[in-house]
């Protein structure tokens, strides 16, 4: 990629005076609210110059979820004095490693791995849900506890959390359990998945005493859908009334974290570029996985265990995208930012209750993205051989190869020293038609030399 474009989009002026927007069209090639211009990823602009002046922002259209780049190549000259946005929350692109695409043969620049979800803890008999590993940066989703009753078949598992994966966490719900005097129940709680936490386990039983049933609750597990992915304690409900239970409701599992959003690639290809402004390709940080929620015993009359949810994963950290700069000319005293997003935390365990019922594992943190790179490259300008007079001008020749020597006045295009025409032109050897000229895209300046 060392093209500087054929300028066919035109020339954009962006400034809070000006906004020329060259032969692009609206709600195709961009959108535009305020000082604020939206452009779209991986395809490219080609303008002949480009001007982002002081106090306006460049960044993504709302309808971009995910990309690769932004890539811009001018004939001309680039100014940038204003801001380039291409990092959450300016951008819409969602979280997770699957958001990054393939474009020009580069990769976006994706999410950092999550962590795994911790096991939810065992009730003697009755075991924990298994905690699950991260999937495209989001984190594990944690096992639900285990529950039991010291009386045979008086036990149920937890759920086991949701592989990390992208969207649509479910929480595994907890397993219910009801039963009126004279009668026990146990209930396993049910998987998560997508990151969901499973549900913690239930049983109880009603040994003596006034009607109506009695519930043990096993927590949910958590998601990150809700305003925290934390899993559930286990809970109860007893009527008025007197009675002689042993009741077990376990702990739900952390849901694990939700993963970080990358930042964008900044290509930029112009003969001359003038950067005084901002760019900023930053990912953003992974979500803390959620706690596992605590178990809950009523012990009157057996050995009753509940254990606790495991803790969820925590997320990965939104990797920066990467700033390029192609050029022939430059002056650069702007700011680029292109930090990576912090890994989540995991998820404490939750705390089991009864003598043998165990606490959750807790849940691994997140991995930390990476930051992006500033590349700068320079290159020799292209040249356009130009041969004619008056306003009759046909182009014969067109290289990014061609060598500037004796201080920017004098051109030799070719291999031959002393030819201002040689070797590329479209009939392969210089004619004496006119007068030729080498004119390059830094502005109207040419340099007049002599022909074949």
């Amino acid at each position: 990629m060392t093209d500087f474009g054929n300028g066919s989009d035109g020339e954009l002026v962006f400034t809070t005076t000006t906004k020329l927007y060259g032969n692009m069209t609206v709600n195709v090639d961009y959108n535009v609210t305020g000082n604020t211009l939206y452009l779209f990823v991986d395809r490219v602009y080609n303008f002949t110059n480009m001007n982002i002046g002081s106090g306006t922002i460049v960044t993504l259209d709302s309808s971009v979820t995910s990309g690769s780049m932004l890539l811009i190549r001018c004939t001309g000259t680039a100014t940038i004095a204003g801001s380039i946005r291409l990092d959450p929350p300016y951008t819409s692109i969602t979280p997770g490693l699957q958001q990054r695409t393939l474009y020009n043969g580069v990769w976006g620049p994706g999410v950092a791995n999550g962590g795994s979800g911790g096991a939810g803890g065992d009730g003697e008999h009755g075991g924990g849900g298994f905690g699950n590993p991260q999937g495209k940066g989001f984190g594990g989703g944690a096992g639900g506890g285990g529950v039991d009753i010291d009386e045979v078949g008086a036990a149920a598992n937890g759920g086991s959390g949701g592989n990390g994966d992208s969207g649509n966490p479910v929480d595994g719900d907890g397993g219910w359990a009801s039963a009126s005097v004279g009668f026990w129940q146990s209930r396993n709680g049910s998987n998560g998945s997508n990151t969901g936490g499973g549900g913690g386990a239930g049983v109880l039983g009603v040994y003596s005493g006034d009607a109506g049933e009695v519930t043990a609750y096993g927590g949910d597990g958590g998601r990150y859908t809700r305003a925290t992915p934390v899993g559930e304690d286990g809970d109860s409900f007893e009527p008025s009334g007197t009675r002689s239970i042993d009741l077990a409701a376990a702990g739900g599992g952390g849901g694990g974290g939700n993963a970080g959003i990358q930042g964008i690639h900044f290509y930029l290809y112009a003969v001359v570029i003038v950067f005084t402004g901002v760019i900023v390709t930053s990912g953003s940080n992974g979500q803390t996985g959620g706690n596992g929620g605590d178990g809950l015993i009523e012990l009157e009359e057996r050995d009753a265990d509940a254990g606790g949810g495991g803790g969820g994963g925590g997320a990965g950290g939104g990797n920066a995208g990467n700033i390029i700069f192609t050029y022939a000319k430059i002056t650069d005293t702007g700011t680029t930012t292109r930090v990576f997003g912090l890994g989540g935390g995991g998820g404490a365990r939750g705390l089991g209750d009864g003598s043998t019922g165990d606490n959750g594992i807790n849940g691994s943190p997140g991995s930390n993205g990476s930051s992006g790179s500033y590349t700068k490259t320079e290159v020799n300008p292209p040249v356009v051989a130009w041969v004619g007079s008056g306003t009759t001008l046909l182009p014969l020749i067109s290289t990014t190869n061609a060598e500037i020597v004796n201080d920017d006045t004098t051109f030799r295009v070719g291999y031959s020293a002393g030819a201002v025409l040689c070797g590329d032109m479209v009939s392969g050897t210089a004619t004496d038609a006119g007068t030729f000229f080498v004119q390059t895209p830094k502005g109207t300046k040419a340099w007049r030399a002599s022909g074949a």
